[in-house]
């Protein structure tokens, strides 16, 4: 706009300079002379790419220039003469030529003349701009594609030109997509530069905490970039998404709808919040069902500057649903429009978050043969917060996970004919957990500590890894690893750990074999003596 404006401030003030009304340069009369004319079309907006776009240059009007002097005329057969008269005819004065009938002279009318800058003004530039896209067509007087982000358009002879193009966005995961740019006006004299008039708002989203009540859990959040989290149910989580301000040129109206959907796990919890460049503009979402949508107005988005910062935040709650074999996640989506001259929209790549828990399994096993496995084993779990027991409770009613106080209140866990637990414990997330014995299987010793799980996850460029320990010693996995950078599981972690159990020693009993030993070995020694007793009595009768 900055170039526009400076062509325009030059060309137009000439006018006013030179009287408005008769100064024209006859050809080749002072006129600076060029053996190329062109118009340089480059990007440096990172957010969108014109490499490979093809930019196009239509002549509106022909021009006669000696230093910061111009002079503007049209052909009355150039095609916006013949058709956008009436659009033109709201800007400018069309006068005679004597010598020239099918020449007009043009000048800006005085009731268009900005009075700080003698010309039009930025708001007048861009109308015409856009009022004279109906009426572009055929193959224009230059085009070029864009070779990285640069497309130099050569024109035959200097002018004032119309230049169309489109842009596309540089994420990968919507490159496909395109973005008309706004109509550009420029001079061609003989070297101009511009920049296309578009852009691409992006959207991102993170989760930015959890909490269990008012407290925020620790390490819940699994990856750098906020992408996966590890909540049981009843928690709540925090999300935020990030935008910005779109370029709004040559916009009347614009979309901007961001839908975000969360999956049966999680129910929306409220605490919605908006801010656009740092202040909290008043907003409510619309929700239904799962599905939350917030649509921002073009009269609040006009207020701002492009590139404004926009951040909306709000809460969701892990429901009872949260309980099953797949992840739960949150998925959003811009919707944006992509044309100043049409209601087109395109869609930003969704963006999502995942929430996970673990499922934990347990085999019972004999200690000195773990083939062979132990039904009839009894186990309470529980965990210890800020010094105190709290015991796992499973809620029927809500299909929930809860923690009481009373041992006797917490759900009791049995191994079954296989060594499993009857009930394979859900709802976990990372942390340190006791599994205590309460009752041994039959012909068993009942453990003297309780077994200590503990569940960590860790990041290694956003792959994220579940491991699980039982009193220190690994236990099997399935599905605990997370590529934040591919298509993500939806299956849970879930991990399998054994549990050892030792039989007794065997005591002797008063009636058993070791009394009958004493016995035999009693009568042997009996015997002998009497042997021992005959032979000496007869070595004294001989």
């Amino acid at each position: 706009m900055k170039h526009l404006k400076r062509h325009l401030s030059l060309a137009l003030s000439a006018f006013i300079l030179m009287g408005m009304k008769t100064a024209v340069f006859a050809e080749g009369e002072g006129q600076q002379t060029a053996e190329t004319y062109t118009i340089t079309v480059t990007n440096d907006n990172p957010a969108i790419s014109i490499a490979g776009k093809t930019y196009t240059a239509y002549k509106l009007f022909d021009v006669v220039y000696s230093g910061t002097n111009y002079a503007y005329t049209i052909n009355t057969d150039n095609p916006f003469y013949t058709s956008a008269k009436s659009v033109l005819d709201e800007y400018f004065d069309f006068g005679d030529i004597a010598s020239e009938t099918d020449i007009k002279n043009v000048t800006v009318k005085t009731g268009k003349m900005d009075p700080e800058t003698n010309t039009l003004s930025a708001s007048d530039v861009r109308a015409l701009a856009d009022s004279l896209k109906p009426y572009i067509s055929g193959t224009g007087a230059g085009s070029a594609a864009a070779q990285g982000e640069t497309a130099v358009i050569t024109v035959p002879e200097a002018g004032y030109y119309i230049i169309t193009g489109t842009v596309k966005p540089t994420d990968p995961e919507n490159s496909e997509s395109e973005i008309v740019s706004a109509v550009i006006l420029s001079n061609a004299d003989p070297d101009a530069e511009i920049q296309p008039k578009a852009g691409v708002p992006t959207l991102s989203k993170k989760i930015t905490s959890v909490k269990e009540g008012t407290a925020v859990v620790s390490g819940a959040i699994l990856d750098s970039e906020g992408q996966a989290v590890s909540a049981k149910v009843g928690s709540v989580v925090s999300f935020e998404l990030d935008s910005i301000i779109p370029d709004l040129t040559g916009y009347n109206t614009y979309t901007f709808t961001v839908t975000d959907t969360l999956s049966a796990g999680l129910t929306y919890a409220g605490n919605f919040k908006m801010m656009i460049n740092g202040a909290e503009v008043t907003a409510a979402p619309e929700v239904s069902g799962q599905t939350m949508t917030v649509s921002i107005p073009f009269a609040t988005l006009s207020n701002y500057t492009k590139g404004d910062p926009i951040k909306i935040t709000y809460d969701a709650s892990v429901n009872q649903n949260a309980l099953t074999a797949n992840y739960e996640n949150n998925t959003a989506v811009l919707t944006y429009s992509n044309s100043p001259y049409s209601e087109g929209t395109g869609e930003t790549p969704a963006k999502t978050v995942y929430i996970t828990d673990i499922d934990l399994d347990v085999l019972k096993v004999d200690g000195s043969d773990h083939s062979k496995s132990l039904p009839g084993a009894e186990f309470k779990m529980y965990r210890t917060v800020d010094g105190n027991d709290e015991y796992y409770l499973w809620n029927t009613d809500t299909q929930s996970v809860s923690w009481v106080s009373e041992r006797n209140s917490g759900d009791t866990f049995k191994t079954d004919t296989s060594g499993h637990f009857e009930q394979v414990i859900r709802g976990l997330d990372q942390g340190t957990y006791y599994l205590l014995e309460t009752k041994a299987p039959v012909g068993y010793n009942l453990l003297k500590d309780p077994v200590t799980v503990v569940i960590t996850a860790t990041e290694t460029d956003q792959l994220i890894t579940y491991a699980v320990t039982f009193n220190g010693e690994s236990a099997s996995m399935t599905n605990h690893s997370i590529d934040m950078n591919t298509v993500r599981s939806t299956s849970q972690p879930k991990a399998a750990g054994s549990i050892e159990n030792n039989s007794g020693i065997i005591l002797p009993d008063t009636g058993g074999t070791g009394t009958k030993l004493f016995y035999l070995t009693g009568s042997i020694l009996l015997f002998l003596a009497a042997v021992l007793n005959i032979s000496k009595k007869n070595t004294r009768i001989q």
